[in-house]
């Protein structure tokens, strides 16, 4: 990956001299994509998270309403931060997959950028 960005900057400097660069439609159009690129593989990445700690938020919640006394805000962070360390040592698995595809777009988009 770290070779092929940087044969995409160098490829870059050829096809784009300095001080000779022009934004074009397709060349903007290109770069929302990109954009729209990263915030869907951001919120694939984050998604499983923030579900497991909504259910866990209004589970606390229904505990502490059936029985008030009950003090789950004492342990409530402990759970948090255990629950959601166990998902992220689980979704590193998950990672990777997600990681390669989201870069061969990437590179597919900058090999297109500089064609044209």
């Amino acid at each position: 990956m770290d070779r092929q960005i940087l044969r995409a900057f160098a490829d870059s400097l050829s096809a784009h001299p300095p001080g000779h660069f022009a934004v074009s439609v397709p060349m903007v159009t290109r770069m929302i994509q990109a954009g729209s690129s990263i915030f869907s593989t951001g919120l694939r990445l984050v998604l499983p998270l923030l579900a497991l700690l909504l259910m866990v938020e209004i589970s606390l919640a229904l505990l502490t309403r059936l029985n008030s006394q009950l003090h789950l805000m004492q342990i409530s962070f402990p759970i948090k931060m255990l629950l959601s360390l166990t998902l992220l040592g689980w979704l590193l698995l998950v990672f990777p997959q997600v990681f390669a595809q989201s870069a061969s777009r990437a590179m597919q988009l900058v090999y297109s950028l500089l064609a044209a």
